[in-house]
């Protein structure tokens, strides 16, 4: 299994604005607006990549949080899988992705990132993590 903090994951956009608290290891939070964030994935050629999983604190019923894997070249992007988006509920939520398309992993033709999304202020992560077997 891969943790990632907060501070793993960088703006995928100039205009987002956000706070990550207590130096990376607290929660990344938008602070106004919707903020796309990404954090490269780095494991090992034939690593199965099962399941994506966000650490989110939602306390907004018009926001939310997702978190999905991608796999890049230079050309083209293609989201690989995507978790449901938050509720609202306020305590922490664990947002797991389902089926993932393509797990196995192929640095030699791909980059891979994990893209999370919060779309307000009041949605903050805590963390997230890959699990996955080696090959």
């Amino acid at each position: 299994m891969l943790k990632l903090a907060p501070v793993a994951f960088q703006p995928a956009n100039v205009a987002s604005q956000y706070v990550i608290t207590e130096g990376g290891l607290g929660q990344l939070c938008s602070t106004k607006g919707a903020g796309y964030f990404i954090a490269p994935l780095a494991l090992e050629d034939g690593a199965v990549v099962e399941r994506v999983t966000a650490f989110v604190q939602d306390k907004s019923k018009e926001s939310f949080a997702l978190i999905s894997l991608l796999r890049r070249t230079p050309e083209e992007s293609e989201i690989l899988a995507v978790s449901p988006v938050s509720s609202g509920a306020r305590d922490l939520e664990t947002l797991s992705t389902g089926a993932i398309a393509a797990p196995v992993i192929d640095n030699q033709h791909y980059s891979y990132l994990l893209q999370v999304v919060l779309t307000g202020p009041q949605v903050c992560l805590s963390g997230a993590e890959v699990t996955y077997r080696k090959p």
